[in-house]
């Protein structure tokens, strides 16, 4: 007896089976696979062009960034400041901004870079406006210089420190006899001392005196020193508190610090004044070879050049 032929299909997972024969594949469309593997090269040839133009304007971006420089302009500088002090200051200023275009970003690291290195400036505005960054503020003017461990150091009015830049001609006197201690000093310290306070609003006085009377040829340009070694009479009770000297060292006794002329029997501070001003003014100097221009006497009288005392 004959087997009967089972009706069955083989199937493979990957390829043809043995008995497929090559007319049963389906025609493949050449035409198709060529427009196809054409749209490929083109979206290729596309995002190359692309990612080249991407770098390259990153590359132009960053160079322009780089030749960029903020123009700085301090506004409203005092004639006392000289080319020296806006050095430090420009300096200062440009620490923080190498390769920054300007915005306000530029104008930020500005006033970062002025109040953390320059202590010269108060009340710091910084203003970016279209390729200049414009600096508004407040400069603290010098009205002595200070010896302070060896090292030299400005005041000003409200007894900040400054750090030693040359401004040959503002001629300060120095003060000296200071007791600081075992302080430590640093630019922007405020120190606050009486023998320092009392020699600042004395020369504050001299130099209202000079804006009044010798505009053109100041007093205070003659003085070398403020010595305040006897400060409130620490080593001579009946000896000058305070004594001012000419550039040729000639004393001029002061007597008590400013305000206190009552406590020991001198002359008001206005008097002083006067004398020393008529003084200065009768013969043009305070360097006239006198043995010292005493002050205190209430109604005394000054020694005159070549007078002995």
């Amino acid at each position: 007896m004959r087997k009967k032929k089972t009706n069955k299909k083989r199937f493979r997972l990957f390829g043809r089976s043995k008995k497929t024969r090559k007319s049963d594949a389906p025609p493949v469309d050449v035409s198709a696979l060529m427009r196809v593997l054409k749209t490929f090269i083109v979206f290729i040839i596309l995002a190359g062009i692309g990612v080249g133009f991407y770098y390259l304007e990153e590359h132009v971006t960053q160079s322009n960034v780089a030749e960029i420089e903020p123009q700085l302009e301090l506004m409203s500088v005092p004639a006392w400041v000289n080319q020296d002090l806006e050095q430090k200051v420009y300096a200062a200023a440009t620490s923080y901004t190498n390769g920054l275009r300007v915005n306000e970003k530029a104008a930020q690291y500005v006033h970062k870079g002025l109040a953390d290195n320059v202590k010269w400036l108060t009340d710091i505005r910084v203003q970016a406006a279209g390729n200049t960054i414009r600096v508004f503020a407040g400069w603290r003017r010098p009205v002595a210089t200070i010896q302070l461990r060896r090292e030299t150091f400005y005041v000003d009015r409200d007894l900040v420190l400054l750090d030693d830049v040359p401004l040959p001609e503002m001629h300060l006197p120095e003060i000296r006899g200071l007791d600081t201690g075992s302080l430590v000093p640093r630019p922007g310290l405020h120190l606050d001392r009486d023998a320092l306070k009392a020699s600042v609003h004395l020369l504050i006085l001299l130099e209202r005196m000079d804006r009044q009377l010798t505009p053109e040829q100041p007093l205070i340009a003659e003085l070398k020193t403020v010595d305040v070694t006897n400060y409130d009479g620490r080593n001579r009770r009946d000896a000058s508190h305070i004594i001012l000297y000419a550039v040729d060292d000639t004393p001029i006794k002061w007597g008590a610090e400013p305000d206190r002329w009552q406590r020991h029997a001198e002359a008001p501070d206005k008097d002083k004044l006067a004398k020393l001003y008529g003084y200065y003014i009768e013969y043009g100097t305070l360097q006239t070879g006198a043995k010292h221009i005493d002050l205190r006497q209430p109604h005394g009288r000054i020694i005159r050049p070549g007078e002995d005392f």
